[in-house]
């Protein structure tokens, strides 16, 4: 995805092919959303593997598939529930980016638990644009004109609301054309998709 860089907020590490390795630092206009969000995710997970009786231990991790772009986000499945418990306050942590979806990888999630992770991830994301939606429209080009899509679509209960507007966006594979009014968005994006654009936006403010 080629991700901008910058020291303090975002940095990679080792790439092996078909693998990114970031550390988000909490200097990163995202950092709270995407820390959050990987939070709630890997508390749920850690929940339903003690439910299970699964151990859930150091290295082992969560892939979350985006819908759109072509990637896979796998996040740590301990070490951040772990460092909140012992009131750690981290400075940053560690994620990958998988080149290639995988759909599978929510696909066997019951219904509540994929609706969970829509509203856990949604007001997170609108939160962020909301904050800073002036550099957003004037400097974050295609990427800018899909996140003003996407908060509006999450404004008008989930579905594309361009309508009036008439609004267009394409970026990274993903494309709303004035056609799609009032489909759902989840045709479009989950919540990977939400947390990478993010990333992007955060280069821009």
């Amino acid at each position: 995805m080629n991700l901008a860089l910058k020291e303090g907020s975002l940095t990679s590490m080792e790439q092996p092919f078909g693998d990114e390795h970031y550390v988000l630092h909490r200097a990163n206009p995202a950092f709270d959303f995407f820390w959050h969000t990987c939070l709630s995710i890997t508390a749920m997970s850690m929940a339903i593997s003690s439910l299970h009786g699964v151990p859930v231990n150091p290295g082992d991790y969560i892939n979350l598939s985006c819908v759109g772009f072509d990637y896979t986000i796998r996040l740590p499945s301990h070490s951040s529930v772990d460092d909140v418990l012992h009131g750690n306050r981290i400075a940053g942590f560690v994620f990958t980016l998988h080149w290639g979806r995988d759909l599978n990888a929510q696909a066997n999630w019951p219904s509540e638990l994929r609706r969970w992770l829509e509203m856990t991830l949604w007001p997170g994301f609108v939160h962020l644009y909301e904050m800073h939606y002036s550099a957003i429209l004037k400097k974050g080009g295609e990427a800018g004109e899909l996140a003003r899509l996407l908060r509006d679509a999450y404004a008008h209960g989930g579905k594309v609301a361009n309508g009036r507007s008439k609004l267009e966006a394409s970026w990274e594979g993903v494309t709303i054309r004035k056609a799609d009014d009032g489909e759902d968005i989840s045709k479009f994006v989950g919540g990977a998709d939400l947390a990478l654009l993010a990333l992007k936006l955060a280069s821009v403010i």
